[in-house]
C-alpha cells in the first residue's frame, strides 16, 4: 500500500476587508501614513503597550463627506502620496454649496503605491485638508502572515486592557490627543 501524499497547508495569511469610519473632530490639514492606517486597529499588550493585529495594507478608496448642517462652504482636499509608477498625483477636491455636503470619492490607481501592500512605514498614504466634523471612510484590506508580533503602535495607550482589541484615530493617535474619533466599536483608544 502506498502512503497518501499530504495535500498543502493552503494559505496561513490572515487577511481582512473592511471600511473603517472617522468623524473629524476639528479641522485637520495633513499627512496619514501607512503607520497611521496599520495602527488603527491594535491589540494591548499591557496598560501601556500595544501592537498592529495586521502587518500590511492595501488601500481600495477614501470617502470624505464635509458637515452640511453649517449652511457655510466648506472645501475638501485629497491626494495620494508616495510613490507612482504610472501617475495619480492628481488633488481630489469639492466644495459645499448650500447644505450639500461636500463629497470625495478617491480610489488609488493601480500603479500607485497606495494599490500595492504596504507595511508599517512614515510612507504618505495620502494628504487630506478637511473641516470639522467631516467624515472619512477609509475602504482597505489588511494582511497578517500570522509569524510574530506586529509592530509595537507609534503611540502608546493609557488604561489599556492587556489581550483587547482597540480602533485608534485615523492620525495614530491615542483620542485623548486625536483628530479623529473612530466609529463603530466601544474599545476606543
Amino acid at each position: 500500500m502506498v502512503i497518501p501524499h499530504p495535500p498543502p497547508s493552503g494559505n496561513t495569511t490572515l487577511s481582512h476587508r473592511c471600511r473603517l469610519r472617522f468623524v473629524s473632530i476639528s479641522a485637520f490639514a495633513g499627512n496619514i501614513t501607512y503607520q497611521n492606517l496599520l495602527d488603527a486597529i491594535n491589540v494591548a499588550t499591557s496598560a501601556s503597550t500595544a501592537v498592529d493585529v495586521f502587518f500590511c495594507v492595501r488601500l481600495k478608496r477614501v470617502q470624505i463627506w464635509s458637515n452640511g448642517l453649517t449652511n457655510v462652504s466648506q472645501t475638501l482636499e485629497f491626494t495620494y502620496g508616495g510613490l507612482v509608477v504610472n501617475g495619480d498625483e492628481k488633488m481630489h477636491t469639492d466644495m459645499s454649496m448650500g447644505i450639500e455636503p461636500a463629497y470625495i470619492d478617491a480610489r488609488p490607481s493601480g500603479k500607485s503605491q497606495a494599490s500595492f501592500w504596504n507595511s508599517s512605514s512614515t510612507a504618505v498614504a495620502w494628504f487630506m485638508d478637511i473641516p470639522a466634523n467631516s467624515v472619512t471612510d477609509v475602504v482597505c484590506e489588511f494582511r497578517n502572515n500570522l509569524i510574530g508580533t506586529g509592530p509595537a503602535t507609534q503611540f502608546a495607550p493609557a488604561g489599556a486592557t492587556a489581550g483587547a482589541i482597540y480602533l485608534r484615530s485615523l492620525d495614530g493617535k491615542a483620542t485623548a490627543a486625536a483628530a479623529f474619533t473612530p466609529v463603530g466599536s466601544t474599545n476606543v483608544d
